[in-house]
């Protein structure tokens, strides 16, 4: 019985254990279950996330692809295209530090990587508005990019623009010269670059002319052509292939080569031969004005005779040139202005309401932190009021703009810069009286970005100043001035969607109806702005200043293929000015780039009766490339016609044309 017992016990413990040993299996089976589940759902989430960002990537969207490559990296922290694809996103975006550092990592982990240290070079060599640039940081992520890959072009060029940014153009014809070795047509026509810029006009045309015959080859292959100057348009629709931007450069810059030359070398082709003698009857003469020119200039009377003189800023620090009967003076050591170092623009304004102009000198730039300086003008002798009226330490500035915000008469200050720890990117400092406030915040005016211009108008006519702020890599706001503070109105007043890759903004009524129209200017690639030389009935939809009719009710309507606008400009500084004597406002375009690379004439354009604007002079001409940053205009003789200062040109005297 005991042992019956004891039989039935082992055979319970049996079942038991069996039906446990089953439990546990199963469990087991089903935890393993789970976890290839909830593997396989990462892996589709991260994919998902990916793919999304790509596609934003591709579009053109790079904020919503940073934000999809950051989601995904949260699945898979170290992941290589991820990682490379979210600093591209974020360099597009102007985030330029973050996509440094995040291109750092990346090499950390995959050493091999040679497009993270390409990519590298390329952030730390960007002399754009938020930048930080490292040129010996991004020198050696170029060598050691070319160490990893000598077969590729790409890391040449860039070491090679890099070098004529620093003025090594021996350094940089050795690099592009690299570059040709593999076929580049961009090495070809950067070596032609950089013998141009050395001087060097004959042989610089040799290295034109290989362009123009390796791009009639392509042409011939393809099908594709931008050779002739009544041909220069790109596939119907399409992005200019590598062979078409270098053979439109070359087209161009073989023709001012050849003005240089005294003509085209022989044997040059015709189909290589345009005219750039544009026939426009806007006609402008140098005068004589000795020193650098290349900085931006202001012009105001600062002695009151009557004459306009010029505030020059630039290297080695701010110049004062008066305007004499006899010529120009440089008055800056006696007027007090010579130990004021390097600067980067000045803008004039009435600082106490005595009728003495006084100065703002900005000294920071589009990538730099400096300190700006206030000189008050005392019966045409300056001092400085910089720490006393609350102006005092470095800040990223781009550019100021004088007016009276508060309305008690008196000139108050705008600043914008660079989105910066410690430093915001728009600043509004009011007058006091004998001292500046900084109110930005408390007055509503918060921009999410980096600030490059400030455009100030009353656009709905209520008495009270607006502004208008310019974002790099970022949309523009509208801000309508409301008394105490200043309220975004960009979306309801249909200014939602503008700005982005431009640097310059103003108000003008081009069409004279008495309420101020906002132009936003594009920085346009060099090739594109020269193609629209080549050929100015070409047009685009990107990288083209965009103009709004005030339509009245706080609303603005675009008008800018209406004009004629839609075309593309190099443009550093735009100035509205009454060029040729007929009442309506025409614009000035000062064209250029960030480093030496980028050589285009000015532009004015004159406003046919608000209808369209139409090309009227190039500064100094069609055949003098220069590489402007800004442009200032007044009547500088007395004539009644309008004069310029163009940096890197100098001042130009309107000769010819009503």
């Amino acid at each position: 019985m005991k042992r019956s017992l004891l039989v039935l016990g082992a055979a319970v413990l049996i079942l038991g254990g069996a039906i446990a040993l089953r439990r546990h299996l199963g469990s087991r089976e089903e935890a393993g279950g789970t976890a290839r589940d909830a593997r396989m759902e990462r892996i589709r989430s991260f994919w998902e996330h990916y793919n999304q960002a790509a596609a934003a990537r591709m579009r053109g969207d790079f904020e919503s692809a940073a934000l999809g490559y950051q989601k995904a990296l949260e699945l898979d922290p170290e992941h290589q295209d991820s990682l490379f694809y979210l600093a591209v996103s974020l360099e597009e975006s102007g985030r330029y530090d973050e996509a440094a550092r995040l291109l750092e990592k990346l090499t950390d982990l995959y050493p091999e990587h040679n497009p993270a240290w390409s990519q590298l070079g390329m952030v730390l060599s960007t002399l754009a508005p938020g930048a930080q640039p490292d040129l010996e940081a991004a020198s050696a992520a170029f060598k050691r990019s070319q160490e990893i890959n000598r077969e590729q072009s790409g890391p040449f060029l860039a070491q090679g623009k890099l070098e004529i940014d620093r003025g090594r153009l021996d350094r940089a014809s050795e690099a592009f010269a690299i570059a040709a070795r593999g076929g580049a047509p961009e090495g070809l026509f950067l070596s032609g670059l950089a013998r141009y810029l050395e001087g060097d006009p004959r042989a610089a045309a040799g290295f034109f002319i290989q362009v123009l015959e390796a791009n009639a080859r392509e042409k011939a292959i393809t099908g594709r052509g931008v050779l002739s100057e009544g041909d220069v348009k790109a596939t119907p629709g399409g992005d200019l292939t590598a062979f078409e931007r270098a053979g439109i450069q070359a087209l161009v810059f073989l023709n001012w080569t050849a003005d240089r030359l005294g003509s085209y070398p022989e044997g040059t082709k015709e189909a290589f031969r345009v005219n750039l003698d544009a026939s426009t009857p806007g006609h402008f003469e140098p005068s004589p004005v000795t020193g650098d020119l290349s900085g931006r200039g202001a012009f105001f009377d600062y002695d009151r005779d009557g004459r306009a003189d010029l505030a020059l800023a630039g290297r080695p620090g701010t110049r004062l040139l008066r305007n004499t009967s006899g010529g120009w003076v440089d008055v800056s050591q006696e007027a007090g202005l010579g130990g004021n170092k390097e600067s980067w623009d000045a803008e004039p304004l009435d600082l106490e309401g005595d009728g003495w102009q006084d100065l703002y000198v900005v000294g920071g730039g589009y990538t730099e932190r400096a300190r700006n300086q206030l000189y008050r003008n005392r019966d045409g002798r300056f001092e400085e009021l910089t720490e006393s009226w609350g102006l005092a330490g470095e800040r990223p500035t781009t550019a100021a703009a004088a007016a009276d915000f508060d309305g008690d008469g008196k000139a108050d200050l705008l600043e914008v810069g660079n989105l910066r720890e410690g430093s915001r990117p728009v600043r509004l400092f009011l007058n006091r009286g004998d001292r500046f406030v900084e109110s930005a915040l408390s007055a509503g005016l918060v921009y999410p970005s980096h600030g490059v211009a400030a455009a100030v108008s009353d656009f709905d006519g209520d008495g009270k100043l607006d502004v208008f702020i310019l974002g790099w890599r970022a949309r523009g706001k509208l801000y309508r001035n409301e008394g105490s503070r200043f309220t975004d109105v960009s979306e309801p007043a249909g200014l939602g969607n503008v700005g982005g890759d431009g640097l310059s903004a103003l108000f003008l009524d081009f069409d004279r109806d008495g309420d101020p129209d906002l132009l936003v200017t594009a920085h346009a690639p060099l090739e594109l702005s020269l193609q629209r030389m080549l050929n100015p009935s070409v047009t685009s939809e990107r990288f083209t200043p965009r103009l709004f009719r005030n339509a009245g009710a706080g609303r603005f309507e675009e008008v800018t293929a209406a004009t004629g606008l839609n075309r593309c400009f190099g443009v550093m500084k735009a100035v509205s000015s009454d060029f040729d004597g007929d009442g309506w406002p025409d614009l000035l375009f000062a064209q250029g780039g960030f480093g030496a690379k980028h050589l285009e004439p000015g532009l004015i354009l004159r406003n046919e009766k608000g209808t369209r604007f139409a090309e009227w002079a190039y500064l100094p001409s069609a055949r003098e490339p220069v590489n402007a940053l800004g442009a200032a205009t007044a009547d500088v003789n007395g004539d009644g016609k309008t004069d310029v200062f163009l940096s890197g040109a100098g001042l130009l005297i309107q000769r010819r044309g009503s």
